[in-house]
């Protein structure tokens, strides 16, 4: 029962995240949420929600570097 609870909660939070990559929302955030539920039970969860971790983990330390450099740049003109 609660394997079964815990698919259909990952399902729709997992959905609900693609439908907001297009929707104004926090998609990104809920697919990583969605697919960490669906992780307990499901192999290619577990195995999909670590590479959408790590490339949103690279992609956030990529955007910070660029916004520190252009703080960086601006402030010796």
């Amino acid at each position: 029962m609660k394997k079964s609870l815990r698919i259909i909660g990952g399902s729709t939070t997992t959905l609900t995240g693609v439908v907001l990559l297009v929707l104004p929302g926090p998609g990104i955030a809920l697919i990583i949420v969605g697919l960490g539920i669906l992780a307990k039970d499901i192999p290619l969860a577990a195995h999909w929600h670590g590479k959408v971790l790590h490339h949103s983990r690279r992609a956030a330390t990529g955007v910070g570097r660029k916004l520190g450099r252009g703080r960086d740049s601006n402030a010796g003109s």
